[in-house]
């Protein structure tokens, strides 16, 4: 979406009462507490720094899908 970032989208789904329940994951370069604060601050269900690998973020997804 122009002009909005992952954590306008997340803000923007957590506002609605549809897109509310949906995990939101975000992975991100910036340092990790840096990263924590932001991830809070949008909604985001969790994150993970880079670099990661896909076996983390393919166990993390499977974390909260489980609803864990």
């Amino acid at each position: 979406m122009p002009g909005m970032d992952g954590v306008d989208i997340c803000k923007v789904m957590r506002a609605d009462i549809e897109l509310a329940p949906i995990p939101v994951i975000f992975i991100s370069a910036l340092e990790a507490s840096r990263l924590h604060a932001v991830a809070d601050g949008a909604g985001a269900t969790d994150y993970l720094s880079k670099p990661t690998t896909l076996t983390e973020l393919l166990n993390l997804v499977g974390t909260h899908l489980k609803g864990g």
